[in-house]
């Protein structure tokens, strides 16, 4: 997982301490990352040594911790809000158990306790691939390989019935050494067709219009933005134009505008995925598939 932390004081208070004991069965290292749902340990599995990864259910604006420090309490008036986003949070890990894949970082456990949640994940080593591609040279035929894991683990989400909703270069995790990728962060999931789409975090340059109405429709194409802007950054170094800006004046370039040593059918093929309407947008991820694996038999230039 990234190394990212939020530096503020009343943060770091909110934090479990080193050596915390969750479920008798893990030991909190140290905090990984925190947002404003929750907050992202390294841990140990006490029994095997084995490092995880344990995510806390801490929505801090409707909980404070107790005195004990590692209980979560509800602030008053916002039980109800708080009970709401636990049973999210609680479908987060049903859908991360859901799936077995090697491109999709792994469900270990979930755990209740201390007036809060916590899921149990595999610990993923490396950087995020915003972070390779920024700081790496990186061949065309590489990033190919890359990207075409990343659509084989999403093809699974989709074939569990899942949309993931939060596909960016942030939430994909790489081992440099080993090319090893996984996708995580699966705070944004829902059950494909689901009637109950809750508001999101959308992301800019790579969240589909959509994803900025709670009534309009989100599919399997809605994934398929999120991936296609995901590879227009890793071939240009830049996310695409958010889509709020194109409903005004579509000033989106494409992937071969921007970068002239990126395959013609790659280029069309992103430029379908980033269409703004889910209705005329490329429907199928055998399409970038099939544009990724002619992008690693033919790619050899090196981006700088």
């Amino acid at each position: 997982m990234k190394a990212e932390t939020i530096n503020t004081s009343l943060m770091d208070m909110d934090e479990l301490g080193r050596n915390t004991r969750i479920g008798n069965k893990y030991q909190i290292k140290r905090t990984i990352h925190q947002s404003e749902l929750s907050i992202v340990y390294k841990a140990r599995e006490t029994d095997t040594g084995e490092t995880k990864l344990i995510k806390e259910f801490f929505p801090r604006r409707l909980a404070v911790r107790g005195d004990n420090r590692t209980s979560v309490m509800t602030r008053k008036l916002h039980a109800e809000a708080f009970e709401e986003l636990r049973l999210l949070f609680e479908r987060e890990a049903a859908i991360l158990k859901a799936l077995n894949h090697p491109g999709v970082i792994a469900y270990s456990d979930y755990i209740e306790m201390n007036g809060t949640a916590y899921i149990v994940m595999e610990y993923c080593r490396g950087i995020t691939l915003e972070q390779y591609i920024k700081q790496s040279e990186v061949s065309q035929a590489e990033i190919a390989v890359i990207l075409r894991a990343v659509v084989d683990a999403l093809a699974h989400v989709h074939e569990r019935g899942f949309l993931h909703r939060d596909i960016k270069p942030a939430n994909i995790m790489l081992e440099p050494n080993t090319g090893v990728t996984k996708l995580i962060d699966f705070g944004s999931a829902i059950p494909s067709g689901s009637l109950n789409k809750q508001a999101i975090l959308t992301s800019t340059g790579y969240s589909p219009l959509e994803f900025y109405s709670e009534t309009s429709r989100q599919g399997v194409t809605s994934d398929i933005y999120s991936l296609a802007a995901t590879v227009y950054f890793t071939y240009t170094g830049q996310a695409p134009v958010d889509v709020k800006r194109r409903l005004f004046e579509d000033e989106l370039q494409s992937l071969r505008t921007q970068n002239r040593r990126a395959g013609f059918v790659l280029s069309q093929l992103i430029h379908w995925g980033l269409r703004m309407s889910p209705e005329k947008r490329c429907s199928s991820l055998r399409w970038i598939e099939a544009g990724l694996r002619w992008e690693s038999m033919t790619g050899s230039w090196k981006k700088g």
